[in-house]
């Protein structure tokens, strides 16, 4: 299966006084928040060999999805060194 996700970090600089900068960090995953299903069943049930037609009372789970991955997330830092 492929995971497509774009995860950008943006950290800015800022010098305060000659002794002290803070640093600024944002990051996100999944930037686009774009919808990855995983664990989706591809067989008609235990009872049907792959590759015969899913029909009857033996249709149990066919394309069902087990779970989809995380949804957007943003973090932000704030870092004071001095």
């Amino acid at each position: 299966m492929k995971v497509t996700a774009v995860s950008p970090t943006t950290v800015q600089a800022v010098r305060l006084q000659p002794l002290a900068r803070t640093l600024f960090r944002w990051e996100t995953f999944n930037t686009f928040n774009h919808t990855q299903f995983g664990g989706v069943s591809v067989w008609c049930s235990g009872l049907k060999p792959p590759g015969e037609p899913c029909t009857g009372p033996n249709n149990i789970g066919n394309g069902e999805i087990g779970y989809a991955r995380s949804p957007r997330i943003m973090q932000l830092g704030l870092k004071l060194v001095f």
